[in-house]
């Protein structure tokens, strides 16, 4: 039997024949047959005709080149999904090159992330907290910041503590220390002036508070522990206003305004009067010049004091007979007879001292004690 003759192929100039599907299947979808050509054929674009009968290159080259570029380049554009995109968008790539090559990112300015827009960073800003202003104290570092007060003696620096210091220590010393009704003491007699009196107290000498005051007035060391213990205090108080005061000045309570502090001793050195010269004097201060023989004394004044506005009205002469006569139990020492003795007196103290014992008043050393 004879086979039907195969039907002739007509070959159109320029035009080759397209890949075998196994080849182009799975990379892309072959256009639809027209129905006026075969399925081996496929009609000629006027840009091919064009460009085969404008160059120059021979008909044997173009037919042997690579049969797949020409069918990547005339394939339809495919569509893909873009996983970056959102669901159901797609987008296209104009060759099968291009969809296998690296993407393009579009040029353009750069827009600011979603955490670093200014809405964003005001939004979720937090609160700013209150800022605490510190305490500032003022301090005095120029020429005559440090003051000395002309009425209770104490130099101090303006400004902060030394003010409430110095308002504390001029009031003690400008109108007295106030006298607890709880302390007791035994009554060595009063003192009277035009307008006033005051009482005389003898207690023992543990009293910080007179102490510090007294020292701090007249700028003397503190005494020992041991020196407080064998002293006796001679206090003078008083609910009346100094002789001077104006009409109508009262005093609230009762408020020390004379001390005297007295402790039993053993000996004391002689001060020189005017014109004796004795080798190797000693000058205890004050402008008193001493022997420094030790001489036999049984009683010491350490310190002396009385409020400015109640001087001169008879107080340190009556607290210092009361030291005399209840410093030691059953025993009254004579000053004129140089059994009593000062501490490095002051120049005011110098004067008393002078007065009272009429010159016979002999000058002890505390660190000796």
């Amino acid at each position: 039997m004879l086979q039907p003759a195969k039907p002739p192929v007509r070959r159109t100039y320029g035009r080759r024949s397209a890949p075998s599907p196994p080849r182009t299947s799975m990379l892309f979808t072959p256009p639809p047959s027209s129905p006026s050509l075969s399925s081996h054929e496929e009609p000629l674009s006027p840009s091919r005709a064009t460009l085969l009968s404008s160059s120059p290159t021979p008909l044997k080259r173009i037919l042997d080149s690579d049969p797949i570029e020409p069918p990547l380049k005339r394939a339809r554009p495919l569509s893909c999904v873009d996983s970056n995109l959102p669901s159901g968008h797609v987008s296209k790539q104009a060759t099968l090159a291009s969809f296998f090559g690296p993407i393009r990112r579009r040029r353009g300015p750069l827009s600011p992330s979603p955490s670093s827009s200014p809405a964003t960073k005001l939004k979720f800003k937090p609160k700013p907290t209150p800022d605490v202003k510190p305490k500032l104290a003022q301090l005095h570092f120029m020429n005559g910041a440090q003051r000395t007060c002309a009425e209770c003696g104490m130099s101090y620096v303006r400004g902060g503590e030394d003010d409430r210091t110095h308002a504390h220590h001029h009031a003690r010393v400008t109108r007295g220390i106030p006298f607890p009704k709880s302390r007791a003491g035994v009554d060595a007699g009063a003192v009277s002036w035009s307008g006033g009196s005051a009482r005389l107290l003898v207690t023992d000498g543990r009293w910080e508070d007179v102490h510090s005051t007294v020292d701090g007035v007249l700028s003397a060391s503190p005494l020992t522990p041991k020196m407080r213990d064998a002293c006796k205090l001679v206090l003078a108080t008083t609910t009346s206003p100094p002789p001077n005061a104006k009409r109508g000045v009262k005093v609230d309570r009762e408020r020390i305004v004379g001390v005297v502090v007295a402790q039993p001793i053993e000996t004391a050195m002689r001060v020189l009067h005017s014109g004796e010269d004795v080798k190797d004097s000693v000058d205890s201060g004050g402008g008193v010049v001493c022997d420094p023989t030790p001489l036999p004394t049984p009683l010491g004044i350490h310190r002396l004091f009385v409020v400015p506005a109640y001087r001169r009205c008879g107080l340190a002469r009556a607290m210092l007979d009361a030291a005399a006569s209840h410093t030691v139990y059953g025993c009254r020492f004579d000053p004129t007879a140089g059994e009593v003795a000062f501490s490095q007196p002051t120049d005011s103290g110098r004067a008393v001292m002078q007065a009272w014992g009429k010159g016979a008043v002999r000058v002890f050393d505390e660190s000796q004690l």
